[in-house]
């Protein structure tokens, strides 16, 4: 009887034994595992972070604003005829650019703004194809009002700096913007570039190469 207790005994003791340790190895082999996670997260989200810290410190920052221009068909603008002929410029500061677009034989005046959109504006206008040119003041409708982001992208030291062997010569761009217009002034080129919404970052091209990463705040 002895002797049968003592091998129930054992073999219970043994068995217990086993379960313990393959519980035991399959806590630990969970727990390594969970170490190796945590491990590879904390390196990633580190790696993550140093490379987004690193570009966002390596790009050249740009400030990009929501500009207004104001779009209206039927009239045309005669601003620069006036200008030759009369030497008289834009009255009105709150005016950055007066031009006339043609698309498809659909011809409208364009008007951009400084910053806000004022309530009049006084500009050089032609109503019909034969009239005189002149000066009209009229109300600003809000209706042909549109809005579009700028930004302005000119040579500075900075950029000099960041683009080795950049010169007054190259032409700089900006990849997915369109080209608004260009601005010369104490010999360097001021270049003002448009997108349809608000964008975070884009490249700049020089001579159409890919060079550097812009971010706009």
């Amino acid at each position: 009887m002895n002797i049968k207790y003592e091998i129930i005994k054992k073999g219970l003791i043994y068995f217990w034994g086993i379960t313990f340790i393959i519980v035991g190895l399959k806590f630990l082999s969970d727990y390594i595992d969970t170490i190796s996670d945590t491990v590879n997260t904390t390196v990633t989200t580190v790696n993550t972070t140093i490379t987004e810290t690193t570009e966002n410190f390596n790009a050249y920052k740009l400030p990009i604003k929501e500009k207004f221009t104001l779009r209206v068909e039927g009239i045309s603008s005669c601003q620069t005829e006036l200008k030759e002929k009369f030497h008289l410029g834009l009255s009105d500061d709150s005016i950055r650019d007066v031009r006339n677009e043609c698309e498809d034989d659909v011809c409208e005046l364009v008007v951009d703004f400084v910053d806000e959109v004022p309530e009049f504006i006084e500009i050089a206008i032609r109503e019909h194809a034969n009239d005189y040119c002149k000066v009209k003041r009229f109300e600003v409708m809000k209706k042909y009002i549109f809005s579009a982001y700028y930004v302005e992208l000119s040579l500075t030291d900075i950029l000099r700096e960041k683009i080795n062997g950049i010169t007054s010569s190259d032409s700089l761009t900006l990849k997915n913007a369109k080209r608004a217009y260009s601005n010369t002034k104490d010999e360097e080129e001021d270049n003002l570039f448009k997108y349809s919404e608000k964008v975070e970052k884009d490249m700049i091209l020089v001579n159409g190469k890919e060079r550097l990463e812009v971010r706009f705040y």
